[in-house]
C-alpha cells in the first residue's frame, strides 16, 4: 500500500514545532535512509533542521524507552524540560531463524503505541518488520514510498489533527 502524497494538506504553523526522531543503530544502512527521508519530509513542510532532534538507540527494542524519555520531557541527567510536539520511531527488524524477530517487532510496536497513548503525543511509526533485506531496501529507498517519509507525514497529520481538536 502506498501513501498518497497529494492528499496531504498541512495547515499548521510549524515554526515553533519541536520534533524528535528516535532511530535504531542496528541495520543502519536501512535506518539511515529512513532518517534521511523523514528529515526531508519535515523540511519540505517548512520545519527547520534545528527543530529536529535525532536520538539513536542500539536497536528497535530500545526505541520505546527513548520515545518515553522524550515524551516525559527529559533528556539524560539534565533536569531541563523539553517539549516535543511529535516523535518519529525508525528502525528495521529482519526475520531470522528464531522467534527473536517476533519478540523485537512486537515489543517495538506495542511500546511505541503505549507511549503515544499514555502521553497523548503523535508518534509516526517507521519501524520496518520484514522478511528479507530486499524488502527492507525497497521500503527504505530514497523515493516517495520510503517508510521514514511516510512516518514523518503521518506524525505531522496527527500533530495537526490534535491541535485542531484542541481549539
Amino acid at each position: 500500500m502506498q501513501y498518497n502524497q497529494s492528499k496531504f494538506q498541512l495547515d499548521l504553523d510549524v515554526s515553533a514545532l519541536k520534533i524528535g526522531i528516535v532511530a535504531a543503530l542496528f541495520n543502519n544502512e536501512v535506518v539511515d535512509s529512513l532518517i534521511y527521508m523523514a528529515k526531508k519530509a519535515l523540511i519540505a513542510q517548512g520545519i527547520n533542521d534545528n527543530q529536529i532532534e535525532i536520538k539513536q538507540v542500539p536497536g528497535a527494542y530500545e526505541i520505546p524507552l527513548m520515545c518515553k524519555y522524550l515524551a516525559d520531557g527529559k533528556e539524560g541527567k539534565d533536569t531541563r524540560d523539553y517539549h516535543y510536539d511529535g516523535l518519529i520511531a525508525l528502525g528495521c527488524v529482519i526475520r531470522g531463524e528464531t522467534l527473536h524477530f517476533e519478540q523485537v517487532a512486537h515489543a517495538a510496536s506495542d511500546g511505541v503505541l503505549r507511549v503515544s497513548l499514555d502521553h497523548s503525543i503523535p508518534i509516526g511509526y517507521g519501524v520496518l518488520a520484514v522478511d528479507t533485506i530486499g524488502q527492507a531496501i525497497e521500503r527504505s529507498s530514497k523515493n516517495d514510498q520510503n517508510k521514514g517519509w511516510e512516518a514523518a507525514m503521518a506524525m505531522l497529520m496527527m500533530v495537526q489533527q490534535c491541535q485542531v481538536d484542541l481549539i
